[in-house]
């Protein structure tokens, strides 16, 4: 089933081939450098040269290792590693189930969460992988009792690597990085030493990250300042609710545009109000807060006309956010098998 699906997905990628907006402006030119057997460094002065680089590496990577060596074969890479998360899934049945009923549920959650413009030349299905990993690694050796008080340091280090993951491939990265990093020192079950190890970890990486980028490109920068006169002009309330008020029409348009959010959602409460889940699964709901402080936090930080720029990008963040909570799904099924 997999291999089917993979290679129906594939298909309808290979026939509309074309790369969509941010593959075209910004992606290729980086993707094309590592195909060419560029490096690092051959980045700078491209558009957008301070926009991180793993992405646009393992799109070259597969191209280059095609047979055909078509570009968009590189592409293909993308819908793997989603496809992966979602049969990964499996795992995560109970017993009762037939194979019949999960095959039909990974389809359906399949079907869900894909979206074809993605596979233009965007990063969104890589950030999903990131962010599932990050979970699934999470909940099975960091908050299962069983398991958190052995492998000395090797949740730790795993963390770390999905952490760096995701600090290359986009700018956002930089702030999912302190999000992820956040809930594993404030919810993994991990004794002290554990998480001074982590925490000096993600330090190191977050300085190294900055004095890599300092010294080809100038400093840490991303499209807007960290301070810019934006941020006073939200000091003007009708100013800010104004921007409010297009953020959160957006974002629930988002729920919308990837379905996938509707059946997490429900899941939640599902869950919430049938099941005692939650109790002591509290780092799910630091996860949700910290993912809309950030969201809204973006949008009122920048400066360009939003009616322009947040249709274009928040449901693209939105659909990144969601890899880290769809294993939701399966636990709601999996609370409401009776037989």
């Amino acid at each position: 089933v997999f291999i089917i699906l993979f290679y129906s997905l594939s298909i309808l990628i290979v026939k509309t081939a074309y790369l969509q907006y941010d593959g075209l402006a910004h992606w290729i030119f980086k993707v094309k450098v590592f195909f060419q057997g560029g490096a690092y460094e051959n980045l700078v002065g491209l558009p957008s040269d301070h926009y991180p680089h793993l992405g646009s590496y393992m799109w070259a990577f597969f191209w280059k290792n095609s047979l055909l060596k078509y570009e968009y074969l590189g592409r293909l890479f993308f819908i793997f590693i989603f496809l992966l998360c979602i049969f990964s899934l499996n795992s995560k049945f109970k017993d009762r189930f037939s194979q019949m009923e999960r095959l039909i549920i990974i389809f359906l959650l399949t079907f869900f969460s894909t979206n074809f413009f993605l596979f233009g030349g965007y990063q969104e299905y890589f950030i999903f992988f990131c962010f599932f990993c990050f979970s699934c690694f999470f909940l099975k050796f960091c908050y299962v009792e069983k398991n958190y008080k052995e492998n000395k340091f090797i949740p730790e280090i795993i963390m770390f690597l999905i952490l760096n993951t995701m600090l290359w491939t986009k700018q956002e990265g930089f702030f999912y990085f302190l999000i992820l990093g956040l809930i594993f020192m404030l919810h993994a079950k991990r004794n002290l030493i554990d998480k001074i190890f982590f925490l000096i970890l993600i330090t190191l990486s977050l300085i190294s990250f900055s004095f890599i980028k300092n010294y080809y490109f100038g400093g840490l920068e991303f499209s807007e300042k960290i301070i810019n006169p934006e941020i006073y002009k939200n000091l003007n309330l009708k100013y800010l609710f104004s921007k409010l008020h297009i953020i959160t029409k957006y974002f629930l348009i988002s729920f919308i545009k990837y379905p996938i959010w509707i059946i997490t959602i429900l899941s939640l409460i599902y869950l919430s109000l049938k099941t005692h889940y939650f109790k002591n699964n509290y780092f799910i709901f630091t996860y949700i807060f910290l993912s809309i402080i950030f969201i809204y936090g973006l949008f009122l930080h920048i400066h360009p006309n939003l009616q322009w720029l947040v249709p274009l990008t928040l449901n693209r963040l939105i659909f990144g956010l969601s890899g880290f909570l769809i294993f939701i799904n399966i636990e709601m099924f999996n609370q409401n098998k009776k037989f």
